[in-house]
């Protein structure tokens, strides 16, 4: 069965994942609702080809996870993925495109993405994506994710961006996500892309692991 267009309500299945595509390509869209639909936790609830439609979309079946490609109708995307993240119960967006680019995929997650998954990946990668989005994880296309860490933190890998520090030193004085957002004036999957960037760099399993690591570092100051 086609999944529903442009804000249709659909017949739910519980504890599914739910997700909305947004892809100007129809019969990609019929494919990949297709081989998500025959996944026992995956639903897809809604379809869109453009942003505007994907904002009704959104704010009318509040998904989970929405699935952006970068180029609609040849318009770059990245800049609406602050507004997207902000409706219909806050999904989380994963970009889903054909563009094989680190630089893109640094914007992308810089923007609020909470993934970067390309269209070359096989299926069961692009599943295990999905659900790694779902657990709170960024999710970044395997062959890209060296080039995207370097791309967003320059040469060095490792080292924390200006805007990683300041996420650190309100995790250090103990704020929530929420609050950092609001005082940050960042969307809250911006924060925990944040978060898991800044986990991924100082080695850490945990916020309180990091922050521990930071202060052992001089990152923080007690």
């Amino acid at each position: 069965m086609a999944p529903p267009i442009s804000g249709q309500d659909a017949p739910g299945q519980p504890d599914a994942i739910r997700i909305v595509l947004v892809d100007d390509h129809r019969l990609l869209i019929d494919s990949l609702a297709a081989a998500i639909g025959a996944q026992a936790d995956l639903e897809v609830v809604g379809t869109a080809a453009t942003v505007d439609e994907a904002a009704e979309v959104i704010d009318r079946v509040c998904p989970d996870i929405v699935l952006l490609d970068l180029r609609l109708d040849g318009d770059d995307a990245v800049s609406s993925i602050p507004r997207l993240a902000r409706l219909g119960g806050a999904p989380k967006i994963v970009l889903l495109t054909a563009t094989h680019d680190r630089r893109h995929a640094a914007r992308a997650i810089e923007a609020g993405a909470a993934g970067y998954l390309t269209k070359q990946q096989p299926l069961p990668e692009l599943l295990a994506g999905i659900r790694a989005v779902w657990r709170g994880q960024a999710t970044v296309d395997p062959s890209l994710l060296g080039g995207v860490l370097e791309q967003l933190s320059g040469s060095d890998p490792t080292r924390l961006t200006a805007r990683e520090l300041e996420v650190l030193r309100m995790l250090h004085a103990g704020h929530a996500a929420e609050r950092i957002g609001r005082e940050l004036y960042i969307a809250p999957n911006t924060v925990r892309n944040h978060v898991q960037r800044i986990l991924t760099k100082l080695g850490a399993t945990s916020r309180l692991e990091a922050v521990a690591i930071a202060r052992r570092d001089g990152l923080v100051e007690d």
